[in-house]
């Protein structure tokens, strides 16, 4: 049954459908498990690692659905791999122009589609996404089977609220190799270095229990603010078994520092740095949830939302959204009553 198909598509039919063998009827299977966005999970998961091992101990990321759009030219394509700009009778004049970098999803039962929130892990991917008003492929896209065309792109374009139009051809996608990288300066401990570098005052206290004991007993504090830990440029923890000290554990609390400095210190014999943050882990978490919970009921100004954590460094609440109306940073701000720093994946562009 598969002999007529591409070998790339049967080993993926293999690897995403549990099936021995199977045949183009297998990709409906597979679209149907992959169609629809999931029930947003609660942010109930504390915790974010980056690339060198720092961690963000108080940080609870929920991954939800987006979906958003609007018009200017229409493009068709010409001789495969190029396109011609042409104006659509539909073109809304003086429309603020937007961009983004996406999936760009077509099959038998939608049109191009922009891909802005949850892709389906299986091929082809799969999306809830925003509607293209004028695409026309080329030849620089992926196809299967099943009549699916997909490709990364850099997009440009105008925004109605449903439907997305192309202004200029696409491009390809901009975003890094391997996602977004993590700004590691970030999670830098903010406490002045010990003279002699960061080391362990007191070895006979370094053990992993130790550590929880510690991280145990900020959180028991009202005045809590979040935890994180800088790696730096020591070796990882898998070049020192015996113990964690592979950099500096910081706790951040929003008062009373000596104190909580030392009944730390008293418990934790490793590399500490205590700092202070304007908001407590408690009240970040609080609108965390409030945040997730509105976007259930829609109730966060129309914004469509990607993700929503707590971030202690900056203390703030980080909120991912498809598109972002005009002043929706200070109006969450002023509701929940901690800063919440709003990213688009529709970014406006410059005129």
């Amino acid at each position: 049954m598969t002999d007529d198909l591409d070998p790339r598509w049967v080993d993926a039919l293999h690897r995403h459908a549990d099936v021995a063998d199977a045949d183009v009827a297998a990709w409906a299977a597979i679209r149907e498990r992959a169609a629809g966005p999931p029930a947003l999970p609660a942010p109930d998961r504390p915790g974010r690692t980056s690339g060198r091992g720092r961690a963000l101990a108080a940080a609870a990321a929920v991954v939800v659905v987006a979906a958003v759009a609007g018009g200017a030219f229409a493009f068709t394509a010409r001789d495969g791999d190029r396109h011609e700009i042409v104006r659509s009778a539909g073109e809304a004049a003086g429309g603020q122009r937007h961009e983004a970098d996406g999936l760009v999803v077509e099959e038998a039962g939608h049109g191009p589609e922009l891909c802005l929130g949850v892709v389906t892990a299986s091929l082809p991917p799969g999306c809830d996404g925003i509607p293209i008003t004028n695409w026309a492929w080329d030849q620089d896209h992926e196809g299967s089977p099943g009549g699916v065309r997909w490709g990364s792109y850099h997009v440009v374009g105008t925004f109605d609220g449903s439907r997305f139009t192309l202004t200029e051809p696409p491009s390809a996608d901009r975003r890094p190799e391997g996602g977004e990288a993590d700004d590691l300066d970030r999670f830098t401990a903010p406490c002045p270095a010990p003279l002699g570098g960061w080391t362990a005052p007191d070895r006979s206290r370094i053990a992993g229990t130790d550590l929880e004991a510690a991280q145990a007993a900020a959180r028991a504090q009202p005045d809590y603010a979040g935890a994180w830990y800088d790696q730096g440029d020591q070796p990882s923890s898998a070049d020192d078994p015996e113990n964690l000290v592979t950099g500096v554990n910081v706790f951040a609390f929003t008062g009373d520092l000596d104190r909580h400095r030392r009944e730390l210190a008293a418990i934790w014999g490793g590399p500490l740095c205590v700092t202070e943050r304007p908001h407590t882990d408690a009240a970040l978490r609080s609108a965390q949830h409030r945040i997730y919970e509105d976007a259930q009921s829609g109730g966060l100004d129309g914004a469509e939302i990607r993700s929503v954590s707590a971030d202690p460094i900056d203390s703030v609440v980080d909120l991912e959204v498809v598109f972002a109306p005009s002043g929706l940073e200070e109006r969450l701000g002023e509701r929940y009553g901690v800063p919440v720093r709003v990213t688009a994946a529709l970014r406006p562009v410059d005129p």
